[in-house]
């Protein structure tokens, strides 16, 4: 199941948020995203949250801040399931943007 996530996923996100930087509590404030009017967080429930989208969207273009797939459940097609689900909201985008540090290791 994918949904929009809420206050009630804080521990969650961050606790995967810090899987991918130890600074990611610091970086990244749930609150101002759910109250923000062109960012979103999505994400991906089995067994907890097994992942999440962070976007921003301006006029036709999103961006992808985060994309961020719990190690025990890579290689599951999370990450194309989440990118599918915005595509499928936001039917009027037509361009999408991911910046990728050379060091990212997956």
């Amino acid at each position: 199941m994918i949904r929009e996530l809420t206050r009630e996923d804080k521990a969650s996100f961050y606790l995967l948020g810090n899987s991918l930087n130890d600074n990611f509590d610091k970086l990244f404030d749930l609150d101002k995203i759910i109250d923000s009017k062109n960012e979103y967080v999505y994400g991906y429930y089995d067994r907890g949250l097994s992942g999440f989208i962070h976007i921003s969207k301006s006029f036709e273009v999103i961006d992808i801040i985060n994309i961020v797939v719990d190690n025990n459940d890579k290689n599951k097609g999370i990450g194309t399931k989440l990118i599918n689900y915005i595509l499928g909201i936001f039917k009027d985008c037509k361009e999408i943007m991911l910046e990728v540090r050379e060091s990212n290791e997956t």
